[in-house]
């Protein structure tokens, strides 16, 4: 964390570091972020099954930027390009590039915002089965191919 905030206060990048917030108080927190970044990566024993964050954020109007190991994001729940970004995970300059385009285009963040709150509103239990299934479909053509 120490290291992160002299990154941002070098770059003067406004971040805010936050402690644990309770699960009541975080769609305020979602509320107020310009993006929501779920950066992951798949190790040994872990790949991002969903990320409900990921829904949590949209529906306080998030453009969304993920990476392909989130299952949300090779789900059909983000869609690339529309309200927001997937870039393929460990590639910090795909990352940086999807960040950097949200920050700078004003008028794309505002769209992709309306886009993600659109997209959340008609998500359906359904839908999120269907995501599930895309997203376990994803992992074992990228598994066993």
């Amino acid at each position: 964390r120490e290291i992160l905030e002299k990154v941002c206060g070098e770059l003067s990048v406004p971040c805010k570091f936050l402690d644990f917030v309770p699960n009541e108080r975080l769609y305020r927190y979602y509320a107020a972020a310009d993006v929501f970044i779920l950066p992951s990566v798949t190790t040994a024993d872990f790949k991002e099954p969903w990320g409900l964050v990921i829904n949590e954020a949209m529906n306080q109007g998030c453009p969304i930027i993920a990476t392909n190991a989130v299952g949300a994001a090779v789900g059909g729940l983000v869609e690339n390009g529309k309200n927001g970004f997937v870039v393929q995970e460990k590639n910090s300059q795909a990352l940086r590039k999807a960040i950097n385009k949200l920050v700078c285009d004003q008028p794309l963040k505002l769209q992709m915002s309306m886009a993600s709150k659109e997209k959340i509103k008609n998500w359906t239990q359904e839908n999120m089965a269907q995501g599930f299934f895309n997203a376990v479909e994803y992992v074992k053509k990228k598994r066993f191919s």
